[in-house]
């Protein structure tokens, strides 16, 4: 069962190297981002996302997920997920 929509995120500084990262990053999860813009779905979670590379911004937002993990956590995992990107780390552990 899904959970209503999560606050929307926003990262300004993305640049088209910790985009192609992040893409990289997806893919090690079985997450396919093929295009600037769109949704993705997997295990119960959506996403939708936008990145605009001129400016150098990303949003992100959670449109649906599981009952049992709140939008707090799904915002703070894709946070970190950011950050690690953003200092060249592996967001898989």
């Amino acid at each position: 069962m899904s959970m209503a929509a999560c606050t929307p995120l926003s990262f300004d500084d993305v640049t088209p190297a910790m985009w192609q990262a992040g893409m990289v990053e997806a893919a090690r999860y079985g997450i396919i981002i093929d295009a600037p813009s769109g949704e993705i779905a997997k295990a119960g979670f959506k996403i939708r996302y936008a990145y605009d590379p001129g400016r150098q911004h990303l949003e992100m937002q959670c449109l649906e997920h599981l009952f049992f993990v709140g939008c707090d956590t799904v915002n703070e995992t894709i946070g970190k997920a950011i950050a690690a990107i953003r200092q060249g780390e592996s967001v898989i552990a």
